[in-house]
């Protein structure tokens, strides 16, 4: 067994690297004097690349090194890196590089620091960050068995994972109870340690209820919340009880009655009171917020609570793509009525790229609806900087608008580090990382915890696999919902057979739903693949049907030769501000890693043109 370098009488001290220090005494990280949160596996994994800085480290290297003989899959490492980089701001992973099939390395000098500048020999630092290193490994084996500076009063919550039932109606609107529902898995989700599986994935439950136990184990969660509303007479009632997801012992239960002018203060409390009976730790930034009791007038919550309402039936493809219209007119109303409310503006931009990038907008709309939520998004954090919806909104603008690939990065950051459990930035920042080409970082950030009965996220999910190269595994992750021989199914098969340089294997997946004419827009993959198999005939004979339905398939033209009309789309794709653009690497496509399918534009001035302007981190 490791023992501490302190428990011996050696000194671990402070050391440098580039604009950071790091504290192993104290198990501090810094930059000019302000102190950066990380996890301790996190941190352990950071105090091994500076151990061995100007050396890459292999994967399992770090793994066995940090987590020792138990058994962790390769995203925990992934994520610990991800908490690294967006801790050191390293989002151009200048900082710690990523060396292909090889393993990381720390790129910056490492200096102890030391009294009036002195400086010591390198071989000097590395045998003292030996020494650090075990002193790190001794604190995180002693925190798990309370021994070390982490105390039991610290160890964690009771629960990491909960699921919020739907909310029983008991009298009032329907929509309203839908929208409470929504809201307190929303504050429920900002408790550190805590993953809260989003409303889409329990909302089954309300049709179909079943025992607390097995609703526990179909979602993956050790506890559940459930609950009911009763309104009238601007009166609001609120009963939630906290269930073991295995024993089904009840832990704790409360009632809140509040005029209606304080509902959503009453969500807050409690998320707070929940947030006591589970032993989650707040930090004083999380305990000032849960005590705010923002004061807002009734018709504006109202209106808030029915745009919240509006926007999550088309999330949970309840109601179409126009049900975003209905949500942005509500907290229009809201920000009319109350417009110094930073959520309800966060909320309003939120609404407005929802719209522009589900098509809600129509076309003619869907610039001018990403620019009104960016403006609504600046206008919410002019108001309050920590108001996580507004960094999530802007971010995506900032992506799928300007392509600007470090602002996104910088906002998607913030976002996650005021709410690390929110679902739907995880999902966001998962889908802009594989934009990025960052494909592993991708997968370990996709929130299948929480949407663990998400059919849409499950299907992105394996297409990220599959984008990272992790063919089998993307399989076997559609193999979890699709069944075999289903269309789904084979269109993935179909696209990683493509990316294995089989096209003849893809053709084979392929075209029996041609013969049904059930392929759909999936056609052009088949025209695709005829393509690059040498059948020119086969692939120009479904041309016709595709360009009727003005189909973007500028890779068929490609592969084809027809270099024009797929650069006359790509352009044209440019000018509409279409995120195909941000997505040709790898985006429900297998192989568009280093733009495999644009082949044949390589060497055209004007595709390089395009790809400078589109500017891929």
């Amino acid at each position: 067994m490791f023992t501490s370098p302190s428990q011996r009488g050696e000194a671990r001290g402070a050391y440098r690297f580039g604009d950071f220090q790091i504290d192993l005494d104290r198990q501090a990280l810094s930059r000019d004097g302000s102190e950066i949160r990380l996890r301790p596996k996190s941190f352990a994994v950071l105090v091994y690349l500076l151990e061995h800085q100007g050396r890459v480290v292999g994967r399992e290297e770090l793994v066995q090194s940090v987590w020792g003989h138990t058994h962790v899959t390769e995203d925990s490492l992934t994520q610990c890196l991800i908490d690294i980089r967006r801790a050191l701001d390293d989002g151009a992973h200048e900082i710690v590089r990523t060396v292909p099939r090889r393993g990381y390395i720390l790129e910056p000098d490492v200096r102890p620091v030391v009294a009036h500048g002195a400086t010591w020999p390198r071989y000097v630092v590395a045998g003292l960050l030996a020494l650090a290193l075990s002193g790190a490994w001794w604190w995180l084996e002693g925190s798990k068995h309370g021994k070390g500076p982490i105390s039991a009063a610290t160890s964690g919550p009771l629960f990491s994972s909960l699921a919020v039932l739907p909310l029983e109606n008991l009298a009032g609107d329907p929509a309203f109870v839908d929208a409470m529902t929504e809201q307190l898995t929303s504050e429920l989700s900002r408790l550190p340690g805590l993953v809260v599986v989003s409303r889409s994935s329990v909302m089954q439950y309300r049709a179909h209820p079943k025992p607390v136990r097995e609703v526990a184990k179909e979602l993956g969660v050790e506890a559940v919340l459930e609950g009911s509303v009763w309104a009238a007479d601007n009166r609001v009632r609120i009963s939630v009880q906290l269930i073991d997801g295995k024993s089904e012992a009840h832990l704790w239960a409360r009632e809140y009655v509040r005029d209606f002018s304080d509902v959503l203060a009453m969500q807050r409390d409690v998320a707070h009171a929940v947030a006591g009976a589970i032993q989650v730790s707040l930090t004083p930034e999380k305990e000032e917020y849960f005590n705010k009791s923002p004061k807002i007038k009734p018709a504006a919550q109202r209106a808030y609570l029915r745009g919240l309402y509006d926007l999550s039936r088309y999330r949970l493809g309840d109601d179409p793509p126009e049900t975003i219209l209905k949500s942005i007119e509500s907290f229009k109303r809201a920000v009319a009525i109350e417009p110094e409310w930073a959520d309800a503006w966060a909320k309003l931009a939120g609404a407005y790229h929802w719209s522009a990038s589900s098509g809600a907008s129509g076309p003619e709309h869907t610039i001018e609806h990403y620019r009104k939520s960016k403006a609504a998004a600046r206008r919410a954090l002019e108001l309050d900087e920590t108001v996580a919806d507004a960094h999530g909104a802007l971010a995506f603008v900032l992506h799928f608008l300007d392509l600007d690939w470090a602002g996104a990065e910088r906002e998607y950051h913030r976002a996650l580090e005021l709410e690390p459990n929110n679902m739907h930035y995880r999902w966001a920042y998962g889908m802009f990382l594989q934009a990025s080409g960052h494909y592993e970082e991708a997968v370990a950030t996709f929130p299948v915890d929480q949407e663990p009965l998400s059919r849409i996220l499950r299907e992105q999910y394996s297409w990220s696999l599959a984008c990272a190269g992790r063919y089998a595994e993307s399989m076997a992750a559609m193999d979890d919902f699709a069944k075999p021989g289903s269309k789904l199914r084979d269109y993935l098969q179909a696209n990683i057979e493509l990316a294995l340089g089989s096209p003849a294997q893809a053709i084979g997946l392929l075209e029996p739903y041609a013969r049904q004419h059930s392929l759909d827009n999936r056609a052009e993959t088949l025209a695709y693949a005829y393509a690059v198999d040498g059948r020119e005939a086969d692939a120009r004979a479904l041309l016709p049907e595709l360009e009727a339905k003005n189909q973007y398939m500028p890779e068929v033209y490609a592969a084809l030769g027809d270099t024009d009309k797929a650069m006359a789309q790509l352009e044209d794709a440019w000018a509409r501000h279409r995120s195909t653009l941000s997505y040709m690497r790898c985006l429900d496509t297998a192989g568009y890693a280093d733009l495999t399918r644009f082949k044949g534009l390589r060497d055209d001035p004007r595709f390089q043109a395009l790809l400078k302007r589109i500017a891929f981190p």
